[in-house]
C-alpha cells in the first residue's frame, strides 16, 4: 500500500495513541508518535520525528 503522507500524533495516554497509530497505519499513512508536546517540538525541530 502507498503512502496516504505522514502524520505525528500527539498524545500522552500510550493505549490512545498506539490505537490512533495503528488505525491510520492501516490506512496507508506513515505514524510517529510523541507523548508530549515537548517531545512533539525536538522531533520538528530536529527535522525528523521519532517514528
Amino acid at each position: 500500500m502507498s503512502s496516504n503522507g505522514s502524520v505525528l500524533i500527539v498524545e500522552d495516554d500510550r493505549d490512545i495513541r498506539e490505537m490512533i497509530a495503528e488505525y491510520l497505519g492501516g490506512h496507508g499513512y506513515e505514524v510517529c508518535q510523541a507523548q508530549s508536546g515537548g517531545d512533539m517540538r525536538r522531533s520538528i525541530r530536529s527535522s525528523y520525528w521519532l517514528c
